[in-house]
């Protein structure tokens, strides 16, 4: 069971590396997730062939989680969008399963929130950097409003969930606030890939 359970995540260069890796051993890994990353090949596969060709014999539908800030400065949200295409491509020729190029659902989460501007956590990164929070300097409280994208085969299967966090930049969302790169205001995000995972053992999807 534990061999059916190996997943790769990562943020930013690491979002860059997961995609690259889950590509190159799609026998290895159950899943993965990127957090601010785009395509493959530099952020140009947006067909998701040449992910597909990369994958050769051992090609198989990755299930991938997909994590946007639209604030993004650092990845901006068109690169974030990159990686949804080239996912819906590669795991559409690798299960032979046609995933359309709109979400099978769309849910909203906090839209409708009344901000109470500085009275959040305005942190600034001490980075050379300098991002700030733009979430406590909006006045949200706890969580940044949110999308979830998800996109199923057309047998049911939830194979890419596209987490879109309006207002966040380049951090990691519901992080530690004395941590780099991190935004204290959620959605968690580590609980996030942590329930994407739990719910894709490898093969689940094939």
């Amino acid at each position: 069971m534990a061999s059916r359970r190996v997943y790769i995540d990562g943020i930013s260069a690491g979002a860059d590396m997961a995609d690259i890796v889950a590509v190159t051993y799609p026998d290895l890994f159950a899943a993965g997730a990127a957090l601010a990353g785009c395509a493959f090949q530099t952020c140009t596969d947006v067909t998701g062939r040449a992910a597909y060709q990369t994958m050769a014999a051992r090609a198989r539908v990755v299930p991938f989680l997909i994590e946007q800030g639209t604030a993004d400065t650092l990845n901006p949200f068109p690169l974030g969008q990159t990686l949804v295409q080239q996912w819906l491509g590669t795991d559409s020729l690798a299960g032979h399963d046609q995933l359309g190029p709109r979400p099978s659902s769309i849910q909203n989460y906090g839209l409708n929130q009344t901000p109470a501007p500085g009275s959040g956590n305005a942190c600034v990164y001490t980075t050379h950097y300098n991002f700030p929070c733009p979430g406590g300097i909006i006045g949200f409280q706890g969580t940044y409003p949110y999308t979830v994208e998800t996109y199923r085969t057309p047998r049911g299967c939830d194979v890419i969930d596209f987490w879109i966090i309006h207002g966040l930049e380049h951090a990691y969302p519901g992080g530690n606030p004395e941590g780099s790169y991190t935004d204290p205001l959620g959605p968690d995000i580590t609980q996030v890939a942590y329930d994407f995972f739990s719910h894709h053992a490898r093969g689940a999807c094939s």
